[in-house]
């Protein structure tokens, strides 16, 4: 029996996202000058409601057709996306250092739930201090000041930038109401396209696409944070990853819930998407376990979510959180589970950026701080360790 890829070809369906993709691929560092040029027509439309499917693309055989090697090559940090209307990419990294402050910066091209707009390069920026002082912006630059190389991580944003490969990474974020970084990020764990290519595929074509990879699922971090017009050496432990596509998250997706950290010798990294209506709420998925340097479990299917407790209601009203949530994964008799407990509101908000989105329902952004305890059997090795650490629950619609 033909495989699913070859299917496809043997339908003559050819992906045009893919034929872009060979193209520019090849360019190195580009601007906007590139992207007004290419048609939108590599967005398909959406199925009608119920009757989408997502493909998970974790055989070798989406590895082929996505030209990956079994490693992950610097490449696959780059520039995957060509920013017209109906794409989304960014950058995301959060550091927690030994002075209990931390900070979450993500490079992003263009709005990612309101993404029917064009070019729109921004960078979001959270930092706490060790006394709990939130400072927060979004760092918009004009188009003409937006630089990213394709063959490896090299982002500039204006003033900004974050620059490296799979081992190292530096970045620089400043924002104009005074608060400041400048750190370096050394990997501590491999990387991870969760056991495939990193790839969902929402329509027959392979064209309307959710990826997702770790380049640093667990890093060792030090620098500089600046903020109440002083600078503060650091350092701590962070976490690098990046996701692009084609897909419309207010549309396409219903909700997440997400989480990641380091646990003893344990880095996790897992996270559910439930899908819209139109996907008939199909439940997509990635975990990855790593124990120090040796990767045990790394997929792209089987992870449920178990809530209890009260249902508790969002600032917006629109939505609640559970009190308590399992982030569950089991493989015969292995299982990993990581329990999220005593919910604290660290962020909450619209994750619509432009106010003259047109927007389905209302998506909502909920960063969660709480007690976080990881149990793994595996082999009939039962083994738990806890740490504070946050979690996210977002509301696409």
């Amino acid at each position: 029996m033909a495989n699913i890829i070859d299917s496809y070809r043997q339908r003559n369906i050819l992906p045009i996202s893919k034929m872009l993709a060979i193209a520019l691929l090849s360019a190195g560092l580009v601007n906007v000058s590139i992207y007004v040029s290419v048609a939108s027509a590599a967005v398909s439309a959406p199925p009608m409601k119920g009757a989408g499917h997502v493909i998970v693309g974790d055989t070798p055989q989406f590895m082929q057709y996505e030209g990956l090697t079994e490693d992950m090559q610097p490449w696959e940090n780059g520039m995957r996306t060509n920013p017209m209307p109906g794409t989304f990419e960014w950058w995301y990294f959060q550091g927690a250092f030994d002075d209990n402050s931390h900070a979450e910066i993500t490079y992003i091209v263009k709005p990612w739930m309101d993404n029917s707009g064009p070019l729109d390069p921004y960078i979001g920026f959270s930092l706490t201090t060790p006394n709990g002082t939130v400072y927060r912006d979004q760092i918009h630059v004009s188009t003409d000041k937006f630089l990213a190389a394709r063959n490896t991580l090299n982002v500039t944003m204006g003033y900004n930038w974050v620059r490296g490969d799979l081992k190292t990474i530096k970045l620089h974020a400043q924002s104009a109401k005074g608060f400041g970084a400048d750190l370096v990020f050394n990997s501590a764990a491999p990387p991870s396209r969760f056991g495939g290519s990193g790839l969902w595929y929402f329509d027959p074509s392979l064209t309307r696409i959710s990826g997702l990879i770790d380049p640093m699922p667990y890093a060792l971090v030090q620098g500089n944070l600046t903020y109440d017009g002083e600078t503060h050496q650091i350092q701590g432990t962070g976490y690098h990853d990046r996701q692009w596509g084609t897909i419309n998250w207010n549309r396409d997706i219903d909700s997440w819930y997400w989480s990641t950290g380091h646990y003893g010798n344990y880095t996790i990294d897992i996270g559910l998407q439930v899908t819209s209506e139109d996907y008939s709420h199909q439940q997509i998925s990635s975990m990855y376990l790593a124990k120090g340097n040796q990767v045990i479990y790394d997929v792209m299917r089987g992870v449920t979510v178990q809530a209890s407790g009260e249902n508790i209601t969002d600032p917006s009203g629109a939505h609640t959180y559970p009190e308590v949530l399992n982030l569950h994964w089991q493989n015969g008799t292995d299982t990993v589970n990581l329990a999220l407990t005593n919910p604290e509101i660290v962020q909450a908000g619209s994750s619509v950026v432009r106010t003259n989105a047109t927007i389905v329902g209302t998506p909502e952004y909920l960063r969660l701080s709480g007690n976080r305890t990881l149990n793994v059997n595996i082999s009939g090795n039962n083994e738990t360790a806890s740490t504070p650490a946050v979690s996210e629950v977002q509301y696409g619609h």
